[in-house]
């Protein structure tokens, strides 16, 4: 050390040494500090892989979204991962005309490149600031929030004081270790599965049959995590802004489509039970199609009409067109059908403007057990409206004061 003392005038700390690094030693370290980042790629790719197969059952966007979604954060992370091993590769063509010299405090390390006898550059990274530690059979590798320090172990004895440190530090490492983990997990799953709900809800409602809003409160869960953790994330001195600004976007992205201020506020319980009863009731066959949605329709004309179950079928612009063909034949061949929408159930179905251009219609009195007639009766009555219209097919279950 007293050969550098012209050049190296930094206060000498406790201990001090003086390290050289071989250019296959150096890539060796980058081995060591690329580890964390092979973890995210893992991460990454594994959650993606599981939304995308969670999705398929359900919507073939939504998987073609996601699958989208997981590829370009994947690709993102290896272009990452290839532009800072280049660096590292550049670095190591100079590596072995440096000299290190390292002066190790209570406090801090600090560690001066020599370069041709000048003093290049000079680093200290204080203990507590360090969020990452990682070792191997070769070096100690330090990382806090702005730089990477690497100290060869053969430099050190038994009793260095850094080493002391290090171990004393050792479970707090690991926590930070667990909770990056965490924080990216929840990154991914939060955005995926807001992703999924959003772009799948349509099919959820056909599968689930009932108010399909409370699905985004499942995301509620991990953007609150990351709200949590964002405070997690402050106290061991890492970034923590991007997790809490992240974490309560989503979490009222879910609170507001889950109160069903926003969206699918229109879904109701009903599922398939009111296409299997009318089929029973009526004694037809409905095909269903994979794009159909149920609703609960808040019109109330006068009070007179109150929705009780509302089908709506599309089958034209899916593989159902030839059975759109075959349907319509099949529809004549019911007696139970009638041609149009006739005029006088104009005054007691609902929307009668929309039902106007029905191709064939069927009307079904729950109660009575009649069809195509008119109740005359005062009273309260159940009815059940089947109308198709250049493939598209509605059910409605209504109620109707007369």
């Amino acid at each position: 050390m007293n050969n550098h003392d012209s050049i190296y005038t930094v206060n000498h700390g406790i201990e001090q040494y003086t390290m050289t690094v071989t250019k296959d030693e150096f890539m060796q370290v980058y081995k060591l500090s690329a580890k964390e980042r092979y973890n995210s790629i893992l991460i990454v790719s594994l959650v993606c892989i599981i939304s995308s197969l969670l999705a398929i059952p359900f919507n073939s966007l939504a998987v073609a979204i996601i699958a989208s979604f997981g590829f370009i954060y994947f690709l993102l992370l290896l272009i990452s991962l290839h532009s800072v091993k280049s660096q590292w590769v550049k670095k190591s063509q100079t590596i072995e005309s440096r000299q290190f010299l390292v002066d190790i405090f209570e406090d801090k390390i600090s560690v001066s490149t020599i370069e041709n006898g000048e003093l290049i550059n000079r680093y200290s990274m204080n203990y507590d600031n360090v969020v990452f530690k990682k070792e191997n059979e070769q070096f100690i590798l330090l990382v806090d929030d702005i730089q990477l320090f690497y100290v060869k172990k053969s430099i050190l004895p038994e009793d260095s004081i850094l080493k002391g440190i290090l171990n004393k530090s050792d479970a707090k490492y690991k926590k930070i270790s667990i909770v990056n983990n965490i924080n990216i997990i929840l990154y991914i799953v939060t955005a995926v599965l807001s992703l999924f709900i959003y772009s799948c809800i349509d099919s959820i409602a056909t599968y689930l049959g009932n108010p399909s809003c409370w699905l985004y409160f499942l995301v509620l869960p991990f953007s609150a995590g990351l709200i949590i953790l964002s405070l997690i994330l402050k106290k061991y001195n890492l970034k923590w802004k991007p997790s809490l600004i992240f974490g309560i976007v989503f979490s009222l992205f879910c609170i507001i489509n889950g109160l069903g201020q926003v969206g699918y506020n229109k879904y109701y319980d009903s599922g398939y039970n009111v296409i299997y009863e009318t089929e029973n009731h009526i004694g037809i066959e409905i095909p269903v199609p994979d794009n159909i949605k149920f609703y609960k329709d808040s019109y109330t004309e006068n009070n007179r009409i109150e929705i009780i179950n509302d089908a709506n079928m599309e089958f034209s612009e899916q593989e159902y067109v030839q059975t759109d063909i075959n349907y319509v034949e099949k529809i004549i061949s019911y007696d139970v059908w009638v041609k149009g929408l006739p005029d006088n159930y104009k005054d007691i179905i609902p929307h009668p403007d929309y039902f106007a251009d029905s191709e064939y219609s069927i009307l079904y009195n729950v109660d009575t057990k009649e069809i195509n007639t008119v109740p005359s009766e005062r009273g309260t009555h159940r009815l059940v409206l089947i109308a198709y219209y250049y493939g598209t097919l509605d059910i409605v279950e209504y109620t109707i004061k007369i």
